[in-house]
């Protein structure tokens, strides 16, 4: 969307209707102020509010359980394998050892070659693996979700104008705007994270806090809440 202006009043409208007309767009236009207050209201009572802030939070946290189990299970099975492997080169060279297998034979280099690379596949997969786990993360309290309620709501209606934007686009990644209603979309993790954190109080400071903690991946990614548009 695009921000105009008319005689003392400003709204928002599809880019592509203001330039194009609306046979390229049918979307509608929205007063400023009414679709600020809207966002503002979604979020502080549809997505911050305390009980739904826990509902949210809490079937992102089952999800990450789940892959955390996973994880785990993969990392023991490549760490079996891996132990599998390095047994069977063991093998090989006791063979040779014992005189049972000659060291030029074709048939040990290929054998050797093989399982070595299985080896560096494996040792590879694995650090990758180990990575992945969770390390002494601090545990998700409700005190922690009620001061998130509170810290963001009270942002979101008492701070100043540029802190207030710059909440709004540190827990918001879309705005869709329709006729009827509109949807806010952003990722779940950022709000376990932002509840774990101390919350910046400066639009420079949220700046910095989203480099550092916006996710690059998520599996179970957004929320999502409408409100309609009256």
């Amino acid at each position: 969307m695009t921000l105009r202006t008319g005689k003392g009043y400003r709204y928002y409208t599809c880019a592509g209707r203001a330039q194009k007309g609306p046979t390229r767009c049918g979307g509608c236009t929205v007063s400023m102020p009414k679709l600020d207050h809207a966002v503002i209201d979604t979020l502080s009572e549809r997505i911050f509010a305390s009980d739904r802030l826990a509902n949210l939070v809490s079937a992102y946290l089952d999800k990450a359980k789940a892959d955390a189990q996973q994880q785990r299970s993969q990392l023991g099975q490549i760490k079996a394998d891996l132990t599998e492997t390095d047994g069977a080169i063991k093998r090989l060279l006791r063979m040779v050892e014992d005189g049972l297998m000659e060291v030029d034979d074709p048939a040990l280099r290929e054998r050797m070659t093989a399982l070595k690379a299985k080896r560096k596949t494996l040792t590879a997969q694995l650090d990758q693996a180990s990575a992945l786990q969770p390390t002494n993360r601090p545990q998700l309290t409700e005190a922690k979700l009620q001061r998130l309620s509170e810290t963001v709501r009270a942002t979101l209606h008492k701070a100043q104008p540029d802190l207030r934007k710059a909440y709004i686009k540190l827990f918001v990644d879309k705005v869709v705007v329709s006729k009827q209603a509109i949807e806010l979309t952003g990722p779940k993790s950022l709000l376990v994270r932002a509840a774990l954190a101390d919350l910046p109080n400066t639009p420079n400071e949220v700046i910095t806090f989203v480099r550092e903690w916006r996710p690059q991946g998520d599996s179970n990614p957004c929320y999502r809440r409408e409100r309609a548009v009256s």
